[in-house]
């Protein structure tokens, strides 16, 4: 974002487009093709830490009576809206 930034305020300072005097060169800039698979390693990383937050969550139902009792007490708010 800053980058757009200063090339939006060197267009304004110098008056002109890329080949006025003073413009901010785009030669050095990361192309599309070198950041390509940023996004899909990203993804997959999240993808990965919210699988092992599920396996730690289903470890610790599975070993506690929790289960029962969330269902239980949801069963029972639900009879007791019915009557």
């Amino acid at each position: 974002m800053s980058k757009i930034v200063l090339y939006l305020e060197s267009f304004r300072v110098c008056g002109g487009g890329p080949r006025s005097a003073g413009w901010p060169s785009l030669q050095g800039r990361p192309t599309v093709s070198e950041e390509a698979g940023q996004a899909t390693a990203e993804y997959g990383l999240v993808m990965l830490a919210a699988a092992a937050i599920a396996g730690l969550l289903l470890a610790w139902a599975a070993g506690t009576d929790a289960v029962g009792r969330i269902m239980d007490a949801v069963v029972a708010s639900i009879i007791g809206d019915i009557s």
